[in-house]
């Protein structure tokens, strides 16, 4: 017979006892807690076949199911063991496990493109960083792919840990309605800016910055120990000194923009790429690209930064100088490809002594053959400087001209001043084997060369004959014209392989 009416059925009922035990129930015996919604049943005794005396609890609706169950990890695996023997396992609630990890989306983000993600972006990193003395809660903050728009500063306090799924797929796009607005700015971990408090220890990575204004994008003065690794930042505003990439400056010789470690990150359309003032010191950059900017790269624009390395980069279509080193000693630039970098200027300035550069691959160096001789040779490195270049092979032409080296000049490409190139060299052909040094020293209008040479020769009569090749250098077209002369019979012909350091202690 269908049941067509229910009789009303009474249980126990009040309001939770809070702070004590819910009340014992008889075996069998439902108690409802009216005011916290929660529902029990008595157990019933041991005689009766419990386990144990007392209530259990019967979830519902009501309650948080994931704060009670339970999870082991890898719990069904043979042999695999967490606790201190396989009977004994490590069970932990699943909310704690599920709040092992956090993004932005747990705190409302979108990452739609459409929808304005400050403040939910603001409430996940002042949650998860700013104020924290408890350890446990500098999770990492995930950012996954899409598009999130913020249109505020978004501040990073120190110990902050925010990783994307990967450059232009997690993108931040910041529209900013006044124009001149930071998108990211570090800040103490106390979430403000402080002359004595340093943001320090924070990671982002993984992400693509976009900005439309036209000061700071990303502002990490008196930053240290931090780490920035796998990010593109993107402008759209070249004509303004104020529109910078990166910002790296520092307070005082006590308060430095130190130690931090720049990584496979890329910077383009903006007038400086990156700009540092003052007091930045042992920073590494590593598997960097500064591209479609006015001004690549400067460091200690006013006061001294030290020992900072700038290693692999990639300097392309950049209007002026790719990277220049202002105030520093001990700065070390090595394995840089530079491309369409300034027209009429250095490629790499250096405007004090104690710094090194090494290993500069430039589009300039067509421009080194000795048959180019209508246009200046403007220099790759210029400036009071040490500059190792890669290694050359030119063949000796008719005239006996083999290459050409760029005077030394000031930052604009303007005035010149003194430089020495120490060339080794190795001079091969059909009857000479010569390896020597050639010593190069020019100024404006003139320049001396020596040669000191060891060889061997295959059809030489005598060690006289070796005297029959030399070389001589000359001033044309504001550029160092290196050139030989070789009497034997080979008119023609011989390679020339050759290295060379370059120096100068002369301020422009």
């Amino acid at each position: 017979m269908a049941v067509y009416q229910i009789s009303k059925i009474q249980i126990r009922r009040g309001k939770a006892n809070s702070g004590v035990e819910f009340p014992q129930l008889a075996s069998g015996e439902l108690g409802w807690a009216i005011d916290t919604q929660e529902l029990f049943i008595g157990n019933g005794s041991v005689s009766e076949g419990a386990p144990l005396v007392g209530n259990t609890k019967i979830l519902t609706t009501h309650d948080e199911i994931l704060s009670t169950a339970e999870y082991s990890y890898r719990i069904t695996t043979p042999g695999f063991t967490t606790g201190i023997s396989s009977n004994t396992p490590i069970f932990r609630l699943l909310q704690s496990r599920l709040d092992d990890r956090v993004n932005v989306s747990d705190f409302g983000a979108i990452g739609n493109g459409i929808a304005d993600d400050t403040a939910a972006i603001i409430r996940a990193v002042t949650n998860l960083f700013a104020n924290i003395t408890n350890t446990a809660n500098r999770l990492i903050l995930e950012f996954p792919a899409g598009i999130y728009k913020i249109t505020d500063t978004i501040t990073i306090p120190s110990f902050a840990n925010i990783v994307g799924h990967g450059i232009d797929k997690t993108i931040i796009q910041f529209n900013s309605d006044h124009g001149d607005k930071i998108a990211f700015q570090t800040v103490a971990d106390t979430s403000t800016l402080s002359t004595t408090t340093q943001p320090q220890k924070i990671k982002i990575a993984d992400l693509t910055i976009t900005t439309n204004s036209s000061t700071a994008c990303v502002d990490l003065s008196n930053t240290c120990n931090s780490e920035f690794y796998n990010l593109k930042i993107s402008g759209s505003i070249m004509g303004l000194a104020n529109n910078i990439g990166i910002l790296l400056n520092a307070e005082s010789t006590t308060i430095t923009a130190s130690n931090n470690i720049f990584k496979n990150v890329s910077v383009n359309k903006f007038y400086y790429g990156i700009f540092n003032n003052q007091y930045s010191n042992n920073n590494i950059f590593d598997i960097m690209s500064i591209s479609n900017v006015t001004y690549g790269m400067v460091f200690g624009n006013s006061n001294a930064s030290n020992q900072n390395e700038f290693n692999n980069f990639k300097f392309s279509t950049i209007a002026n100088y790719g990277l220049k080193i202002n105030n520093g000693t001990q700065n070390r630039i090595s394995n840089c490809y530079i491309s369409a970098v300034g027209t009429t200027t250095p490629q790499i300035y250096f405007t004090t002594f104690g710094n090194e550069c090494r290993n500069i691959t430039s589009d300039r160096s067509a421009t080194s053959l000795a048959g180019s001789l209508v246009t200046r040779y403007y220099p790759e490195v210029a400036g009071v400087f040490s500059y190792t270049s890669n290694k050359f092979t030119v063949t000796r032409s008719a005239d006996g001209s083999l290459f050409r080296l760029p005077l030394n000049s000031s930052v604009d490409g303007g005035s010149i001043t003194p430089v020495t190139y120490t060339i080794n060299y190795v001079y091969n052909s059909t009857n000479l084997i010569r390896h020597g040094i050639l010593t190069v020293v020019a100024t404006a209008n003139a320049c001396t060369i020596n040669d000191e040479y060891t060889g061997l020769g295959s059809n030489l009569s005598s060690w006289e004959q070796y005297l029959e090749l030399s070389f001589s250098a000359s001033i044309a077209h504001n550029s160092i014209i290196v050139s030989s002369t070789n009497t034997m019979s080979e008119t023609t012909g011989g390679s020339f392989t050759y290295s060379f350091t370059a120096t100068s202690t002369a301020t422009s």
